[in-house]
């Protein structure tokens, strides 16, 4: 790829897995619509996604960024969105998976 006065090809393989390894993204419609969240931060930050492939249990991207662009920022951006986002939009669903089966026992209860 050229920009001014330099030419790139810097493409990273980025794999993030969900807590504990729980299967939250087993849903197909959780699935496509973070696919398309994704993508769409992809687009505001100027990343060329050239892969995206989402597990039940994680993520793999493949992009292209310029090299300006820190690898850290990039999976910071993707990760912290995508959580947030999720977590507002499929609120059920994430507390089923993240803490549906912890319970918080005070000492009270156990006297």
């Amino acid at each position: 790829i050229h920009g001014r006065g330099y030419a790139y090809n810097l493409n990273y393989h980025i794999v993030w897995c969900t807590k504990y390894r729980n299967q939250a993204l087993a849903n197909p419609i959780i699935v496509d619509s973070l696919k398309d969240k994704i993508l769409q931060i992809c687009r505001e930050n100027e990343y060329t996604v050239k892969a995206l492939e989402i597990m039940p249990t994680h993520v793999h991207i493949l992009l292209s960024a310029k090299p300006k662009k820190s690898v850290t920022n990039i999976v910071k951006k993707l990760k912290g969105i995508t959580a947030k986002w999720l977590f507002e939009k499929y609120p059920e669903t994430m507390k089923e998976y993240f803490w549906g089966g912890h319970r918080a026992i005070t000492q009270e209860a156990l006297e």
